[in-house]
């Protein structure tokens, strides 16, 4: 086994290669992209933080690593200050707000983690003064961080179509997020100016992505990455929790399930976004039902911070949240302990409060409150949803069943056979808590009528909670540990083959952005300076992203909404021919004012869709 010196040592090397090919290829002074500057200050903090762990391994002075790691930090915030003083961002002379504010912002958020790291290395620095002599075992659980980590990453830049291997995520949900969340930085309200159906918090979210590159997913797959690892780090913890024993197999056994199921699609789905949040709430509840205690103040404050934001980001699926809280408020009052209880409901609507506030209030300033309602609330419950009456719910319900069984299989296997597990040990309270929080959450999951094929990924929630629960009823009745501690020399391989052959966006790696059409379309539409575009006949194609367009209407692409204002206005924008180029899949465009200029077949999840691009009569035509 490779000792933690030597593997310092080794990290070292690569870090200092890894800096020497930024300073000599990537020049931030000189680069236009706001990626080279971040790239530049992340390897500069790699290569200290493995310049602090080798010099502690090696029992150097403890100063002399926090010196190195503050002069890299130092050098990394000021590569940024640099390369926006280059682009004249910061002069005032030349402030320009919309461009300014997004990389001045990024320049805080690095400086704000620089000390956030520079805290992290000094505390383990000063552990590892205290534990010499005993080969900085202190430091080993760093490495299942480093692992789950790596595993986070494989399984988003495999599975997640977002990812720099494959030429564009096409999906036309992910499309219309990055849309509206890059249009939010212009100035743009969701709902107001630009109607969506999903929450203000997932376009925010998205909006984040947008200052790093402009017109591709990079900065959702950086997104995605994160989710994943918060994701992953919790089912680690919880199966630590429910059975004590460390499992990197848990880990990947969940990875594979959740990021190459079907109803993954292509990713950066809202769903994707709320597992970790979920799961945050899960783990709470998971351990205050099995220790039969109750939960302290912080927690309930996080549980009212993540049904906040999954509230705001996707509000079918809090249903969970519902569920979540029956168990331990039953307990609470079987205990007879009402003032617990009733200060529970109160610090976790106390965090909602804290998520909601900025919300509203962005909106109220806004004046957009009400198109807030109309549009988030009141169309997607009584226009978007179908279910009407005891009937209809229970035909939706159904439907959803087999939805799961077609796209998502395993969750449902996993949980019979965990829901067989604790009736078998007799655990009422935590047979309870999974099932009463599952039903819930697929309730109000289906219960609207509709059943889209992502819908289910949510519920991969659940997959690390099964897995334990059978572990400890194998062992039980086996006795003997099937957890194999051996196997983690061959997770990282194992999960790269599952997820390579497992995904079903792999079609996509055999092409090129040359080969899509929404960059042949984009290369048309370039010599036109300032063009305008309205996406027709379907949801976001992703041409706003490849040619960073700022939508001029409203109606920006057709949202799956029987809304005939949707209608009136699709069709006045093409008879007053209201922008310069139109874009649409599978449907053709009747109008006076538009003319056909290209036309492209693509195939999507396994059906071939024409691609239409059609220019405006009134500009002069350079297109045979």
């Amino acid at each position: 086994m490779i000792s933690l010196k030597s593997q310092f040592g080794i990290q070292r090397k690569f870090w200092i290669s890894a800096a020497a090919f930024c300073i000599l290829f990537l020049r931030p002074v000189q680069s236009s992209y706001l990626l080279a500057p971040i790239v530049i200050g992340s390897v500069a903090w790699g290569a200290s933080r493995s310049e602090a762990f080798y010099l502690a391994a090696n029992q150097k002075d403890k100063k002399t690593a926090g010196v190195s790691f503050l002069i890299s930090c130092l050098s990394a915030f000021l590569y940024a200050a640099i390369w926006l003083r280059t682009r004249r961002l910061v002069s005032l002379r030349f402030f320009d707000k919309e461009k300014a504010i997004p990389y001045l912002a990024a320049a805080v958020v690095c400086g704000l983690l620089s000390v956030y790291f520079v805290y992290t290395i000094l505390r383990i620095l000063r552990i590892s003064h205290k534990e010499k002599g005993r080969n900085l075992d202190c430091l080993e659980f760093r490495r299942e961080k480093t692992w789950v980590f790596l595993m986070a990453a494989i399984s988003i830049t495999v599975c997640s179509t977002s990812s720099p291997v494959y030429p564009l995520n096409d999906w036309v949900d992910t499309n219309c997020f990055f849309t509206v969340g890059k249009s939010m930085l212009y100035g743009k309200i969701p709902y107001r100016d630009l109607y969506e159906q999903k929450g203000p918090l997932l376009y925010m979210l998205y909006s984040l992505a947008y200052p790093i590159s402009h017109t591709s997913f990079l900065g959702v797959w950086l997104l995605e990455i994160v989710a994943a690892y918060s994701f992953l780090r919790l089912a680690y913890r919880l199966f630590l929790q429910l059975t004590g024993r460390k499992s990197l197999l848990s880990v990947l056994l969940t990875a594979v399930l959740t990021y190459t199921s079907p109803a993954f699609l292509k990713g950066g789905s809202a769903e994707e976004f709320c597992l970790p949040l979920l799961m945050t709430a899960f783990c709470i509840g998971s351990d205050a039902v099995r220790n039969e205690r109750k939960l302290s103040k912080k927690e309930c404050i996080l549980i009212g911070l993540t049904s906040g934001a999954v509230f705001w980001i996707k509000y079918s699926l809090a249903g969970f949240y519902l569920g979540f809280i029956l168990v331990p408020a039953w307990m609470m009052i079987r205990n007879k302990e009402t003032g617990a209880l009733v200060r529970a409901v109160l610090l976790i609507i106390g965090g909602v409060a804290l998520i909601s506030g900025p919300i509203l209030i962005y909106f109220y300033a806004n004046n957009a409150l009400g198109d807030l309602w109309n549009a988030y609330f009141f169309n997607n419950i009584h226009v978007y949803g179908k279910s009407t009456g005891i009937s209809a719910l229970i035909k939706a319900l159904l439907s959803g069943m087999a939805s799961m069984i077609t796209y998502n299989d395993a969750v449902l296997i996993l949980m019979a056979m965990a829901l067989c597990a604790l009736i078998l040990r007799k655990r009422k309270e935590e047979f309870l808590f999974l099932l009463l929080s599952f039903c819930f959450s697929f309730l109000l999951i289906y219960a609207g009528g509709r059943n889209m094929k992502y819908y289910s990924e949510i519920l991969c929630m659940f997959i690390p909670a099964c897995l334990a629960e059978l572990w400890i009823i194998t062992r039980s009745v086996l006795q003997k540990d099937l957890l194999l501690p051996g196997l983690k020399k061959w997770v990282l391989p194992v999960l790269l083959v599952a997820s390579l052959f497992g995904t079903e966006n792999n079609y996509l790696l055999k092409y090129q952005k040359t080969d899509m059409p929404q960059y042949v379309f984009a290369e048309m539409i370039s010599e036109t300076p300032g063009a305008t575009l309205f996406n027709y006949g379907a949801l976001d194609l992703g041409l706003y992203t490849v040619c960073d367009i700022i939508p001029s209407c409203r109606y920006f692409c057709m949202l799956n909404l029987p809304s005939d204002e949707m209608f009136q206005e699709m069709d006045r924008y093409m008879s007053e021919g209201v922008t310069d180029f139109i874009v649409s899949r599978g449907i053709t465009v009747e109008s006076t004012h538009y003319e056909l200029i290209a036309q492209m077949s693509f195939q999507d999840s396994g059906t071939v869709y024409p691609y239409y691009l059609y220019k405006n009569t009134e500009l002069k035509s350079s297109y045979s």
